[in-house]
């Protein structure tokens, strides 16, 4: 009998914190049990980004009585949809679940996109928070998901009473493959020949943007650096001919804008246990758009370039100069074959692979 035949009938409910239409895990995930014949019911807590940071304005007790509030709506339209299946994205989706999923006995799902602990501005009461979370949730979750194998052994170590999660990566899908149109390089007003040093993503402290603003006073002036993505840091760029920003792009046309790029850089410094083990979505994207990836020395992300030959890795200490000397370094060919091997890799490693996983998963769990 044929999956989609099996699950027709089949409701599941995904929760998130925030309603983010740049969340291309979740795009993936929801298309996926779509297409597999799941009913799916989308909650969030918050509608946006923008929603859940007006909340940082009211005090902490409002603040309270808010997110009270936001999980009372969420369980009466738990209780009118009565889902087969849960998959709960982040901890406070858990936190919003758990008296609903303990009293309907409903199977769960829990994701974990990143270890929280170690998240940027992370307070010891959140800490706390999280610790108390998963302590009181870990019976009721079916099964784990997470996005690298350094986070499986990390949360395994931390917290054992918890499901061992299993890898379901940030992947891209391979049928999203396109022709570079000039796009990029006519956005920023550039010559189709200028080569594009591109950021693409969040624009936050702390992820090495600085070291990539240092870089580009070395590089040649046929080089242009141009960060693509949104985030506190964007008002602090130092924008000039050769350093430029663009708006951060839809996912169904992301590909189209970053194959315009050279190299596609990951400058996050190994300042958290979150760095150390990601395996981000760019990761995916730049190798199927056919960019070859520039990397700090990270150990997730370092086993797949080397092992792939996808791209460079600079070492974990290094600055801006040294990611400019690994750029000035390589010749047309160096660049050439891994391209090569970016069309080789996303043969093989892309999000249909892990979409069987990720379904596998899921109807392990609900049957």
């Amino acid at each position: 009998m044929k999956l989609r035949d099996m699950t027709e009938r089949i409701k599941i409910a995904v929760i998130v914190l925030r309603n983010d239409s740049r969340d291309g895990r979740l795009k993936r995930q929801i298309s996926a049990l779509e297409e597999a014949g799941y009913r799916i019911n989308l909650q969030y807590l918050f509608s946006d980004n923008l929603e859940r940071g007006n909340l940082s304005g009211l005090s902490r007790f409002f603040q309270i009585i808010y997110f009270q509030f936001r999980k009372y709506l969420l369980l009466i339209r738990f209780f009118c949809f009565s889902p087969k299946l849960i998959i709960a994205h982040e901890p406070e989706s858990l936190s919003a679940i758990k008296k609903y999923v303990k009293y309907t006995k409903t199977p769960l799902i829990y994701d974990a996109h990143e270890f929280y602990e170690e998240q940027r501005g992370v307070t010891l009461s959140r800490i706390k928070w999280l610790k108390r979370t998963y302590n009181e949730c870990a019976n009721l979750i079916t099964s784990m998901i997470t996005v690298s194998p350094g986070l499986v052994k990390l949360y395994k170590n931390t917290y054992p009473l918890l499901p061992t999660p299993k890898v379901v990566c940030n992947a891209a899908i391979r049928d999203s493959l396109v022709k570079y149109d000039g796009r990029l390089h006519d956005e920023i007003g550039v010559e189709r020949s200028t080569k594009i040093l591109l950021y693409q993503g969040g624009l936050w402290e702390h992820r090495g943007i600085e070291d990539v603003i240092s870089a580009t006073k070395y590089l040649p002036k046929n080089w242009v650096t141009v960060f693509m993505g949104y985030g506190t840091m964007k008002k602090k760029l130092p924008l000039s001919q050769k350093l430029r920003c663009v708006e951060p792009k839809s996912q169904s046309e992301l590909l189209s804008w970053i194959s315009g790029a050279t190299f596609g850089v990951i400058p996050y410094p190994d300042n958290s246990l979150n760095h150390r083990y990601c395996l981000p979505n760019k990761l995916w994207e730049f190798p199927l758009a056919g960019v070859p990836i520039i990397s700090r020395d990270l150990p997730c992300i370092t086993r797949i370039i080397e092992k792939w030959k996808i791209g460079f890795v600079y070492c974990r200490d290094g600055d801006g100069q040294t990611l400019a000397n690994i750029i000035l370094r390589l010749t047309d060919k160096d660049r050439k074959l891994a391209v090569e091997n970016c069309n080789l890799f996303s043969e093989k490693e892309n999000w249909e692979k892990y979409k069987r996983i990720f379904l596998k998963i899921v109807k392990k769990s609900h049957l």
